[in-house]
């Protein structure tokens, strides 16, 4: 069942929203068009359903988060979050070549002209709230090494400094924003290896697991 209508502001039937970046500004005050400028400035996936006079839209992340927005007559009459989408089955859930479109578009969206005109992001200072301080241009992480190096760091203190380091080498490859750093199978062991997900960003850490 779609969420009622709220007033501006916070919106409370929204709150659900809040810890996604990428969907935390949607509002069931926006118009289809304010909608649809959203999807693009976002780089997400959308899926547009029509249903006599009422339209649909499925609106994914490249993170797997998602949400229907339901339109009548012009006017949002609700947004539904769904269940996530685990990032590796994403291809399979709107298609290969749906999904190699999608990545087209969000890659040049990020090398263009227009995004070198926006102005450095910036984050708060820890202990000092709403005071901007710079982010690179690259991210906080812009390179494998580092990516490495931040990984090793978190891993040692739960998995062991001598179980990580008998991982080496280290792996990083970047997709679509998001660091992937694995250690290698340890030589002569059924054991798997340690693997963590790094935002390139900001330096999040997104999963932390160790393959069994």
């Amino acid at each position: 069942m779609l969420l009622s209508a709220a007033s501006f502001g916070q919106e409370p039937a929204l709150e659900f929203l809040s810890n996604i970046p990428d969907l935390r500004d949607l509002s069931l005050k926006m118009s289809e068009d304010q909608l649809k400028s959203h999807i693009d400035k976002h780089g997400l996936y959308a899926k547009k359903e029509l249903q006599k006079e009422r339209v649909s839209y499925w609106v994914l992340t490249p993170g797997g988060e998602n949400v229907f927005v339901g339109f009548e007559a012009g006017k949002c009459m609700g947004i539904q979050r769904m269940q996530p989408v685990p990032k590796q089955l994403i291809k399979d859930e709107i298609g290969a070549s749906e999904y190699q479109a999608w990545m087209e578009k969000r890659r040049a969206a990020s090398s263009g002209p227009s995004m070198a005109a926006d102005p450095p992001k910036a984050v708060e200072v820890a202990g000092e709230p709403g005071k901007p301080a710079f982010v690179p241009k690259n991210g906080f992480v812009p390179d494998a090494k580092t990516a490495i190096k931040i990984a090793v760091v978190v891993w040692e203190p739960i998995y062991g400094e001598a179980k990580i380091a008998g991982e080496k080498p280290y792996q990083a490859d970047l997709t679509n924003g998001i660091w992937t750093v694995r250690g290698s199978h340890p030589t002569g062991t059924p054991e798997g290896a340690a693997i963590a997900e790094i935002s390139k960003d900001d330096g999040r850490i997104v999963r932390v697991i160790h393959e069994q």
